[in-house]
C-alpha cells in the first residue's frame, strides 16, 4: 500500500458527514409516522465489521464498520421478531492491517437483506439450529435450563457493544472467557490480554531492526502509541490525519 494512496483514504475518511431532514424542537412527530418509521423492513445499518468476521481479531481494518441494508424495527406482537426472508451478498474493499507491518486493500463479502418479516421468535430460532431429533427428557432440561437464565439472566462480560465477540460467557455459571487462547495467540507471535480478551503484538521475539522498520513505517501514516514491560511491548495504533 502506498502512503499516497493511504493519505487519500484518511482524508476521505474525515469528509463532514451528511445529515438528514432536521426537526425543531417545537416540532411534533405524527403518531403514523412515527410507528411507520419503527416498523419491521430493511434500513441501512452500521455494522462492525470485526461483528460479521469474529475470526479476524488479528487484524486492524479501516473502516472499522460499513453500511448494509439488514432488517431492523419492532413487530405488533412481543412474541415475533424482524427477520430477514430474502438476502445476497454483497463485495466490499477494505484496508486491512496486519500487525506484521502489511497493509493492503482485502476483498470482504457481506450478507445484506432485501425483505423482512415478522415471525415467531421460536419458529425462527427453530429453523436456524434444526438439526438431528433429540429425546424428550434433554428438550425438557434444556427448557427448564432457559427458563432459569431467563429469570436470574447473566450480567454482560463487557459494556462495549464492540468487544462482546471477544468473550464467551456460560450460560449457567455466568462466567466469561476469552473465545482466543493464549497458545493459538502464541503460534502467531501475538499475546492475548486475558483481562480484556485483546489480542495485541509482541515484540519480543523480533529483530531490532524489524522494530525499527516498523516503527518508521507506521509513524508516516498513523500515530502509534507503545507501552514497554519487562516481557513485551504493546502496541496500540490509532488513524490520524495525513498531509497530502
Amino acid at each position: 500500500l502506498h502512503i499516497s494512496d493511504l493519505s487519500i483514504f484518511l482524508q476521505l475518511s474525515q469528509a463532514a458527514p451528511t445529515h438528514g431532514k432536521e426537526h425543531k424542537s417545537t416540532d411534533m412527530i405524527p403518531f403514523l409516522e412515527v410507528y411507520n418509521r419503527s416498523s419491521c423492513q430493511v434500513r441501512e445499518t452500521l455494522v462492525d465489521v470485526l461483528q460479521e468476521y469474529p475470526d479476524e481479531v488479528e487484524y486492524i481494518f479501516k473502516p472499522s464498520c460499513v453500511l448494509l441494508m439488514r432488517c431492523t424495527g419492532c413487530c405488533n406482537d412481543e412474541t415475533l421478531e424482524c427477520v430477514p426472508t430474502g438476502w445476497y451478498n454483497t463485495t466490499m474493499e477494505i484496508l486491512r492491517v496486519h500487525p506484521r507491518f502489511v497493509a493492503n486493500y482485502f476483498k470482504m463479502s457481506f450478507q445484506e437483506h432485501k425483505r423482512c418479516a415478522c415471525r415467531p421468535k421460536n419458529e425462527f430460532k427453530g429453523q436456524q439450529e434444526k438439526k438431528a431429533k433429540r429425546g424428550k427428557g434433554l428438550k425438557r432440561k434444556r427448557k427448564k435450563i432457559r427458563y432459569k437464565s431467563h429469570r436470574f439472566p447473566c450480567e454482560p462480560c463487557t459494556d462495549t457493544e464492540r468487544r462482546k465477540h471477544l468473550f464467551v460467557q456460560d450460560p449457567q455459571t455466568c462466567k466469561c472467557s476469552c473465545k482466543n487462547t493464549d497458545s493459538r495467540c502464541k503460534t502467531r507471535q501475538l499475546e492475548l490480554n486475558e483481562r480484556t480478551c485483546r489480542i495485541v503484538l509482541c515484540l519480543l521475539s523480533l529483530s531490532l531492526s524489524d522494530i525499527l522498520s516498523f516503527i518508521f513505517c507506521v509513524l508516516r501514516s498513523w500515530s502509534l502509541n507503545m507501552h514497554i514491560n519487562d516481557n513485551s511491548v504493546t502496541v496500540f495504533v490509532q488513524a490520524s490525519s495525513v498531509e497530502a
